[in-house]
């Protein structure tokens, strides 16, 4: 009687695992929006005013985000030269993240903007907007050979994030932008 009470509870447990973890698992896929009036885009904008908010509302306190890089976000997407590109992650049809980067020079691409909305924190999604952007370029973009980018100094998790894929701290920042809030990576590209 015992080993069959045991043996039922072993399988109760393991049936109840299984189910939680094929649930807890969401699935995400990721897209590209090549379209300026793709409605994504200002999900994707909301999303980022949103996760810079929380993100940095302790070390910022009262710093705000302007339009102004959506309406460039936009405008690039509208012109489409193919230097501009700006990749989704969705989870059951809503924007959870995105990537945006464009090309500067004919040998090297920038990283423009990235974020992810804050219930979706450290699952991967990142990660996996790294892996896009790199199988993109391989792909459309084989003579770019560089990857730059900046984010904010206090961003740690962005760090390790760039670290962690071959990013290294150089100097580079834009004109106007103060090196000791911002830092610059870049990446040697295969």
């Amino acid at each position: 009687m015992i080993k069959s009470t045991a043996k039922r509870y072993l399988l109760a447990t393991f049936a109840a695992s299984f189910l939680l973890f094929s649930f807890a698992q969401p699935e995400i896929s990721l897209d590209w929006i090549v379209d300026a009036d793709d409605p994504r885009l200002e999900e994707a904008w909301k999303l980022h005013i949103h996760s810079f908010t929380q993100a940095y509302k302790e070390a910022y306190p009262g710093e705000k985000i302007d339009g102004g890089a959506f309406i460039e976000f936009k405008k690039e997407l509208a012109e489409q030269k193919g230097d501009f590109f700006f990749v989704i992650a969705e989870e059951n049809g809503k924007v959870i993240a995105y990537a945006s980067f464009k090309r500067e020079l004919e040998d090297t691409i920038y990283g423009e903007q990235m974020a992810v909305t804050p219930i979706a924190w450290k699952q991967g999604i990142a990660q996996k907007l790294m892996d896009a952007i790199k199988e993109k370029i391989q792909k459309d973009l084989p003579k770019v050979k560089k990857a730059i980018l900046i984010t904010r100094r206090k961003n740690i998790p962005a760090i390790k994030l760039y670290k962690k894929n071959d990013f290294i701290e150089t100097s580079y920042v834009h004109e106007g932008y103060d090196p000791e809030k911002f830092i610059g990576l870049e990446k040697t590209l295969d």
